[in-house]
């Protein structure tokens, strides 16, 4: 029922979105013109998530965000139970690394470091920019720094802040073209205040990309207000991703 209910609003936003923008061709030929198949990457990256589910360990997380349909923050939380639900999958991962290879950005900011499966597709993809990944769980922040480092990517860099201390930091010092891909606090009043932060502080246009948009009726109704901001020249909905091209110069 669930998939059922996603479908639905996947084709409701994108039938809608026909008659709001009639240009979002060229948000296609942006983000999705040309299909990589890295196989090597996407080995290493799958490799690292693998050695992660056969972990036995326990880690404690302190609770920042949203949390998770799967477990709750506590002392015995599996990380192998961490990475199966919270990174992102094979598909989408290949999904972020195929938009970073067209849109070719300077800069990427990810809010949501989780143990850096993400971050490593984000990272291999951008071959001429920098990753800046923001994870408020300290060992997971950790892990994710030594997973990347076994793999040698040399263009990450993980900061353990809360996603509302580093955005306006890292919004006024990264360069541009810039892309921020956000993944975590899946509620509200959090995705509101972080694409408020994006929009006044943006010098130029930026993709955004929203994952689990359909996470719960809260994130959801702020992807709803936020395809409506002056600031967005186009968006697109990729099932449970949203992706948002902003424009500095239509906000009064």
């Amino acid at each position: 029922m669930h998939i059922f209910n996603i479908l639905i609003k996947y084709l409701k936003f994108n039938i809608l979105l026909k008659y709001r923008f009639k240009n979002n061709n060229k948000l296609n030929e942006k983000i999705i013109k040309k299909r990589f198949c890295d196989k090597d990457i996407f080995y290493k990256i799958e490799k690292s998530r693998y050695t992660l589910l056969k972990s036995k360990i326990n880690i404690n997380l302190k609770g920042y965000g949203n949390g998770s349909f799967y477990y709750r923050n506590d002392d015995n939380i599996m990380l192998s139970k961490v990475v199966k639900h919270s990174s992102i999958t094979p598909k989408y991962g290949r999904f972020l690394y195929n938009i970073v290879r067209n849109y070719n950005p300077s800069t990427i900011i990810e809010l949501g470091t989780s143990t850096g499966i993400s971050t490593q597709y984000l990272a291999f993809a951008c071959i001429y920019g920098s990753v800046i990944s923001v994870e408020g769980e300290k060992i997971l922040a950790n892990i994710a720094n030594e997973t990347i480092k076994k793999n040698g990517l040399k263009n990450v860099e993980i900061i353990n802040k809360t996603f509302k201390e580093a955005l306006p930091e890292l919004m006024s010092s990264s360069n541009y073209p810039l892309l921020i891909f956000i993944d975590g606090d899946h509620n509200y009043e959090a995705t509101k205040n972080y694409f408020r932060i994006i929009e006044n502080m943006a010098k130029d246009k930026i993709l955004i990309i929203i994952d689990d948009i359909y996470y719960n009726k809260g994130i959801e109704k702020a992807w709803e207000e936020i395809i409506l901001s002056d600031s967005v020249i186009m968006y697109r909905i990729f099932f449970k991703m949203g992706i948002i091209l902003i424009n500095h110069k239509n906000l009064s």
